[in-house]
């Protein structure tokens, strides 16, 4: 194999980092691939789109993921490394697809069966219209393709994505020379943002088909937070074979574990020097999914009713509980006043254990802010208008799937009368309970 030097275009940056390991994620590739890491900066500008008519499509016979089919003479040189890259600046181009070059009839097929429990974010098979809610930047770039089998075998009467396919510098797949990519090229396909706030585990299923020039020309697929910085894996070589992987989004390059966050966005990207092109990289049967975490629970306030003297201290044991373990809790809450609404603080002590810090904190005065941070056990006082926690006197005990904090509260005497006790729960993929009264109490 020649190695030749590599030619980094002034928008991607390579930084070598740690030696070669074995490739376990496809299971039973005998090459010996480089692990290296490449970040990727999304252009802040408007994405590039084009149209299509869902009429365009055309009718297939149907096929699952294991007949897909492989090519003759599979090379086994190839290498998988992480994924962090820069996009080129400049504004994308925004083009249309002509519907005369499209055969007629559409055909789609449904997502695959889920195991239980499991959610379809997005399912992308290329059999409908695209780019549909696909971001599509550079050019060329991305777009679905078929193949009658005259060309090579990629997924025989199918609709597929091919790297090179769409914009005004399209290219035609098919056999080498005039099938392959285009040179210089940074071709995207970003869906997203989605959100994994409530769930405990996602992954982003797909097949891909490969030939690129081995070090300089590679596809990655990867994950961002904030639409711009994307990090994830990617793959050069010649495998020139289907294959399946799962891009799992609890393990994300750099990122870790982005399940929990509001906002998440998928990307794949193709990346070619100036030199050496090949047929580029296939994708089909995307399949975006997530699995829902299963809330936290609140249980008992010990005392659930009576009163007591402002200016003095009384113990409240509030229980909330987490089927995944009580390490999965980030927020238990305990709640006193006049009615439930968190912000009327006028009317309202709101106390919060906050579990990975373990730590007490209190609603501001103003109902804008947390107050506190102080650590059980500590020598704290922790307070507002209302009312104080004092950390020294306030304990809190794990047990499995519980976790029980006795408040050491003393209510002021600005806060008489007849209050509510309300409980609400938060773990650490964003699932919430509701507040729930548990109970009265007066303050005399």
């Amino acid at each position: 194999m020649r190695i030749k030097s590599i030619v980094l275009s002034m928008l991607v940056v390579l930084v070598v980092m740690g030696s070669a390991m074995p490739l376990a994620a496809d299971g039973g590739d005998e090459g010996d691939p480089r692990q290296f890491p490449v970040h990727m900066v999304l252009d802040p500008e408007m994405p590039q789109t084009f149209l299509e008519s869902e009429e365009a499509k055309v009718a297939a016979p149907l096929m699952d993921a294991a007949s897909k089919p492989a090519a003759e003479g599979a090379d086994k040189e190839r290498g998988l490394f992480p994924a962090h890259m820069v996009l080129d600046p400049d504004p994308p181009q925004t083009f249309l697809e002509a519907d005369a070059d499209k055969a007629p009839g559409p055909q789609t097929r449904p997502a695959p069966e889920l195991a239980a429990a499991w959610q379809t974010v997005k399912f992308e098979n290329f059999e409908g219209a695209f780019p549909n809610q696909w971001q599509l930047r550079g050019n060329p770039t991305w777009d679905d393709e078929w193949d009658s089998g005259s060309h090579f075998a990629y997924d025989l009467a199918h609709w597929t994505g091919w790297c090179a396919g769409g914009g005004s510098a399209a290219r035609t797949p098919g056999n080498l020379p005039g099938g392959a990519y285009a040179p210089n090229m940074n071709a995207w396909m970003i869906y997203g943002p989605f959100s994994l706030l409530g769930y405990d585990d996602a992954a982003v299923d797909f097949w891909y088909w490969l030939w690129s020039e081995p070090l300089n020309d590679y596809v990655t697929w990867m994950a961002s937070l904030d639409g711009s910085n994307f990090f994830g894996h990617g793959e050069w070589g010649n495998n020139k074979n289907w294959r399946f992987h799962t891009f799992d989004l609890k393990n994300v390059n750099v990122l870790g574990n982005v399940c929990g966050k509001p906002q998440v966005w998928v990307a794949f990207a193709f990346h070619s020097d100036s030199s050496l092109e090949n047929k580029g990289v296939y994708l089909d049967d995307i399949h975006i999914k997530r699995k829902p975490t299963t809330p936290p629970t609140t249980g008992s306030v010990n005392p659930n009713s009576g009163g007591a003297a402002c200016g003095t201290i009384r113990y409240f044991a509030t229980d909330y509980y987490d089927a995944n373990g009580n390490a999965d809790l980030k927020a238990c809450r305990f709640h006193v006043g006049r009615n439930a609404a968190p912000k009327s603080l006028k009317w309202n002590a709101v106390f919060n254990y906050h579990v990975p810090s373990n730590t007490l904190r209190i609603r501001n005065n103003n109902g804008t802010k947390w107050w506190g941070g102080k650590a059980v056990g500590s020598f704290n006082v922790v307070q507002n208008n209302q009312a104080k926690v004092y950390c020294n006197l306030t304990t809190v005990a794990k047990v499995g799937n519980l976790i029980r904090v006795v408040w050491a509260v003393e209510f002021k005497c600005s806060f008489r009368g007849g209050k509510k006790l309300y409980l609400k729960a938060r773990d650490k993929w964003g699932a919430t309970t509701p507040l729930q009264q548990k109970g009265t109490w007066t303050v005399y």
